[in-house]
């Protein structure tokens, strides 16, 4: 949500700077499940007195999101019924409070790209639920049944993946853990708590996978050099869950069959110049596709 569009909805005078500051507190409400007077002082570098301001006018403006709490967990924490109010649909919310315009200059150009939706008010529930070990009755649609169908789920993780968001949820109706895109359910999901667990675990979700990447070796020892220079491979080792590697083999343009592995390093072909980077097992050094079924029941 803009600043201008947020004045005009509210008829609110509220400053710039203090409407980012109340955006940082819907924020942390609604990923870190907790906010205090402390954090925000200490982010926006204002006064103690500023910051307890600023959590009543976000009072005033969501009444109804918040409860405060004392004692060891001292500060506010998101209610079961939390809903965003300042982070609208399609905000990069989990990366930033702020707004950032590329530069509007004959020197810069940029070209556009398209984002996927991200439903607040969707992922809101959906966080809500995995906090209290709840379950949410949604409708979903996907390609195979546009019209919807009605799931009860009992939701585990959000995965972001280059913009697009999914949750992880043990799928009551297939007796199975499965990938939901947030964007696909068709209205706002009900919660309910408390509600039963999962009859088992979700095994492939535990199951961590070491991953290096590295420069395609089909490449001559010149044009990996200029790879090197192109990619930011760093961390180029690091941990990742076996269901993840679905996603992270074609968001980094990486083989995730054994044919376009085999073309990748074909050094004859066109293969390397296609797949210029590579990711394998740490240890063992096999291509990492052959993982993303590990640990599955």
């Amino acid at each position: 949500m803009h600043y201008s569009t947020f004045l005009e909805k509210h008829k609110t005078s509220l400053s710039h700077a203090q409407w980012l500051r109340l955006r940082y507190i819907e924020r942390q409400l609604l990923w870190e499940r907790k906010v205090t007077s402390r954090m925000i002082a200490e982010e926006f570098g204002v006064s103690p007195q500023q910051a307890r301001t600023d959590v009543r006018a976000y009072l005033e403006l969501a009444p109804g999101n918040v409860f405060e709490q004392g004692g060891g967990r001292k500060g506010y924490f998101p209610s079961a019924t939390f809903s965003p109010v300042l982070l609208g649909d399609n905000d990069l919310v989990w990366r930033a409070t702020a707004e950032f315009q590329p530069p509007q200059a004959a020197h810069a150009q940029e070209i556009p790209i398209i984002h996927r939706a991200v439903p607040s008010r969707t992922l809101a529930v959906f966080l809500s639920a995995i906090e209290q070990q709840g379950q949410v009755q949604a409708t979903y649609a996907s390609m195979e049944n546009p019209a919807g169908t009605l799931r009860t789920l009992t939701p585990t993780v959000i995965i972001t993946v280059n913009g697009r968001q999914h949750v992880r949820a043990y799928d009551w109706g297939s007796s199975a853990f499965k990938d939901f895109v947030l964007a696909r359910f068709l209205d706002v999901p009900e919660l309910i708590a408390p509600a039963a667990t999962p009859p088992h675990d979700d095994t492939a979700w535990g199951v961590a996978i070491p991953v290096r990447f590295i420069v395609n070796p089909a490449l001559s020892k010149a044009q990996q050099r200029v790879i090197e220079r192109d990619y930011l491979l760093d961390p180029c080792e690091f941990s990742i869950r076996a269901p993840m590697i679905f996603y992270l083999c074609p968001e980094n343009n990486l083989p995730k069959t054994d044919d376009e592995y085999a073309q990748a390093t074909d050094p004859g072909g066109h293969g390397p110049f296609v797949y210029p980077v590579l990711a394998v097992h740490a240890q063992t050094g096999e291509p990492i596709h052959k993982y993303r079924h590990a640990g599955q029941r």
